[in-house]
């Protein structure tokens, strides 16, 4: 019996165990997964904004660049003003080149997102299954446990059965213990007034054959 309350503990406490763990775990990979994404659109916002700025600036490099072009200024400034341009064409180039890798990089991120989320669900899935297995041991326990309890109470009361049983035949043999005392003592009472009788016939005979006594003794 205790055996068997210890075990179903046990189980209850796995339970309880896989639950907690499983709770804890979903939670832990959603966090984790949204802070990654988070932080990746945020970035890509950010490189989004930076070359809308810049394509701006083009515009109005290009713009200011055709109004000088007609102009009487030095060709230098005009030679400065194309480097300028080339350099934020150059700069346009990198922030397009560099947005198309942090896509990338969020498309992997996601990917592996949704992957580490499918081994959740399945790991989850498991634990379910788990679970389940371990409930279905605890309600066999737990009808082991019932069993039991029940063979004990019906054993209990075939114990108080024989008892009592023991307890009247007992009783008997007090009763018959005490009935041959009674008869054994009423036997020697019996044997000591027989021998006082015949000790008294033996005297009375004595006496007879002596001549003592003129009358005949009546037979006992």
């Amino acid at each position: 019996m205790h055996a068997l309350r210890e075990l179903l503990n046990q189980k209850e406490r796995e339970i309880r165990r896989l639950e907690s763990l499983s709770a804890s775990t979903q939670e832990f990979w959603q966090l984790q997964s949204q802070t990654l994404v988070f932080a990746l659109k945020e970035k890509e916002t950010l490189i989004k904004a930076l070359q809308e700025a810049l394509t701006s600036s083009t515009k109005d490099v290009e713009a200011l660049a055709n109004s000088l072009s007609s102009s009487d200024l030095a060709p230098a400034l005009l030679q400065q003003i194309q480097e300028k341009e080339d350099l934020l064409a150059q700069s346009l180039a990198e922030q397009t080149r560099l947005q198309a890798e942090w896509q990338r990089q969020l498309q992997v991120v996601e990917e592996a997102a949704s992957a580490r989320e499918h081994k959740l669900q399945e790991q989850l899935r498991q634990r379910s299954q788990d679970a389940k297995e371990r409930g279905q041991e605890i309600a066999q326990v737990r009808r082991q446990l019932a069993q039991a309890e029940a063979k004990l109470s019906q054993g209990a009361v075939l114990l108080e059965e024989h008892c009592t049983k023991l307890a009247g035949l007992q009783e008997m043999e007090n009763l018959k213990a005490h009935a041959l005392e009674k008869a054994l003592r009423e036997g020697e009472e019996k044997d000591r007034l027989l021998q006082h009788l015949q000790a008294h016939w033996a005297t009375a005979r004595k006496h007879v054959s002596e001549g003592q006594s003129h009358f005949l003794l009546p037979p006992i």
